[in-house]
């Protein structure tokens, strides 16, 4: 799938998520966190924003702890402070 229908993809799913996804989304999610393309690393970030579940947090401090991009690792700790989970 091309990034941006990946990017498309990620949000959508974050915006329709009902508590009952967040296991599915979780899931699908952690692979997206080993894309080799920053944007789409990033992407699971933003929509972490939009769907704050447990698990999906979980994959940002993942990211804020060892991205290989400076500028995810940056944006994964403004979304734990935001939502007050980045210690």
């Amino acid at each position: 799938m091309p990034g941006g229908e990946k990017l498309i993809c990620i949000y959508a799913a974050a915006l329709a998520a009902g508590e009952g996804d967040g296991e599915r989304i979780t899931q699908s999610f952690r692979d997206l966190v080993r894309d080799p393309d920053a944007g789409i690393r990033q992407s699971v970030i933003i929509a972490t924003g939009y769907f704050p579940y447990p698990g999906l947090v979980d994959l940002v401090r993942d990211l804020r702890d060892s991205d290989p991009a400076a500028h995810v690792r940056k944006n994964a700790q403004i979304l734990l402070d935001g939502l007050s989970v980045g210690k």
